[in-house]
């Protein structure tokens, strides 16, 4: 959605309004998934509907959402290099622009604590993973442009890979290493981590990648099956460049420690609370 700046209005109110009404009923869609998930008396084709279309539809929302909060922000730099603009009118705008980045920042925020409750499901026996996403530095912002297009596809068409649940990391605020988590049928283990990378192929045609890793082999009954072709395919020069493959190194370097066993099995002092009253 494009915000054209005309004179002093920099940011149209109806754009603004449209934005938050569809994300609105986005999310309430979603938060109607989320508690079908844990209802008693739910049949398992319904529960299973409301699993497979839960991610899609947020992890869209939130990237549609994000995408919008960055034009914002080219807004306000537009309106700082205005240097014409009347002081009292510059005030106006940059006010009304902040009320806005506030109120996008409120609504990802909603909305990944959605994802977050989500992911719990999975996760919630997996502490020990947990430590280790959380020992990452959060990750405030999502993946917008062709990486942001490329992972609302994956999780779109991709949720099952082979018998994997496909469990995206960006509709989240704690799962930070990698970009999704593969969850291994049952007893939802975690069964492997991986990034994702996406390759713009034409001006209609983008191709996703998915390179992970886990704690032990992956039994190839478990995975998808792939074709000869697309196994032996010329890689495209645009993303294997030097650069790439460092960066790729040091991300799939930083998920294998996710898997590592810990050094010690000594645990850690116990957190301690204290309390002060105040007598009447």
């Amino acid at each position: 959605m494009s915000i054209e700046i005309e004179s002093v209005t920099l940011i149209n109110p109806e754009n603004v309004k449209l934005v938050v009404s569809d994300t609105e009923k986005s999310l309430k869609d979603c938060w109607a998934k989320l508690v079908l998930l844990q209802s008693q008396g739910v049949s398992g084709k319904e529960r299973f509907e409301a699993l497979i279309s839960f991610q899609p539809e947020l992890l869209s929302t939130l990237v549609k959402l994000e995408s919008f909060y960055n034009e914002v922000c080219e807004m306000e730099r537009e309106l700082f290099a205005k240097k014409a603009i009347a002081k009292t009118i510059f005030k106006e705008e940059s006010d009304r622009i902040a009320r806005y980045k506030r109120l996008l920042d409120g609504i990802i925020d909603i909305g990944k604590s959605m994802g977050d409750a989500f992911a719990w499901l999975f996760y919630q026996e997996n502490r020990a993973l947990l430590k280790k996403h959380y020992a990452h530095q959060f990750i405030p912002r999502l993946p917008t442009r062709i990486g942001g297009q490329g992972e609302v596809e994956f999780i779109r068409q991709c949720q099952m890979f082979g018998r994997y649940f496909v469990l995206s990391h960006s509709i989240t605020t704690f799962l930070r290493e990698g970009d999704v988590s593969l969850i291994a049928p049952g007893a939802f283990r975690i069964a492997g981590i991986g990034e994702l990378k996406t390759d713009k192929k034409t001006d209609t045609e983008i191709s996703t990648t998915i390179y992970f890793t886990g704690d032990r082999k992956f039994p190839k009954n478990m995975l998808p099956k792939t074709s000869v072709k697309s196994q032996t395919g010329q890689k495209s020069s645009a993303i294997w460049d030097g650069d790439f493959k460092a960066r790729l190194k040091k991300q799939m370097g930083n998920v294998k420690k996710v898997f590592e066993a810990p050094k010690s099995n000594v645990m850690p002092e116990k957190l301690k609370m204290s309390g002060a009253f105040l007598k009447q």
